[in-house]
């Protein structure tokens, strides 16, 4: 996914302009802009490792980040005065206000497909529509990119993963492979309109409307998918790692 969005960016950039007319920088100039930046950058290693090592957990690692950022802002780069604390503040009751009604929504929208029992008919449908793993993998792809566009990624996991997982490993899927599958076309729909969580908030930081963000994001959408699509025809992509360390073949 990295490799394909990073081939995105390199084709969008020169194709719009964006990469500057200039000399390589200098080693000296390379360090001293990641001397400048270390703060910044250790942040998701000190994040990232406290969480994997029990020092706290995701929820915890919000308001360390809250902290860490105030006191870097504060005492290392003296650029965070009251008026920047209190705009920044006002800007995030706003955000976390958009977001969390979409949240609740979302929340009420997925609760009615599990009282109508819609997941299984779905699944359903999708086992009697076709026994080969590829055909079965492809429709739930389509699938979730389409719910995702209207029910939060948490609300997905927790409805369909219990219902998606048993029907595919019926036809032989294995279960890493299917977690991968189903986790980046989930993940998409934090990013996708109308109810995309990521989207309203780049769009809310970055003053951006929904229909530029969408011409520029549809490039990025075709290069995840495209990885998706390749991880399911090629699943050794994913588990030759697993099956290394597991010692299977």
């Amino acid at each position: 996914m990295m490799v394909a969005i990073m081939i995105v960016v390199s084709i969008t950039s020169r194709k719009k302009g964006y990469v500057p007319e200039r000399e390589r920088p200098s080693a000296g100039e390379i360090i001293s802009a990641l001397a400048a930046s270390i703060w910044a950058f250790l942040f998701p290693i000190v994040l990232i490792g406290g969480i994997r090592f029990g020092i706290f957990t995701p929820t915890e690692a919000g308001a360390f980040g809250a902290i860490y950022a105030i006191a870097i802002g504060l005492f290392f780069y003296k650029e965070l005065s009251w008026a920047r604390f209190k705009n920044a503040l006002e800007c995030t009751m706003i955000d976390i206000g958009a977001i969390m009604i979409i949240i609740a929504y979302s929340g009420i929208f997925g609760y009615g497909l599990a009282y109508d029992r819609v997941g299984e008919a779905i699944s359903k449908f999708i086992l009697d529509f076709s026994q080969n793993h590829y055909v079965l993998l492809l429709m739930i792809v389509s699938f979730v990119l389409i719910a995702g566009m209207f029910i939060e990624s948490v609300v997905i996991i927790l409805l369909f993963t219990s219902i998606l997982l048993p029907l595919v490993s019926k036809v032989g899927v294995d279960p890493v492979h299917f977690g991968l599958i189903f986790m980046i076309v989930v993940v998409l729909g934090l990013v996708t309109p109308p109810v995309g969580v990521s989207m309203y908030t780049v769009c809310s930081i970055l003053d951006c409307s929904i229909e530029d963000y969408m011409k520029e994001f549809l490039p990025f959408l075709f290069a995840i998918v495209a990885v998706d699509v390749l991880i399911i025809f090629f699943p050794q992509i994913v588990l030759f790692l697993p099956n290394l360390i597991f010692g299977k073949g």
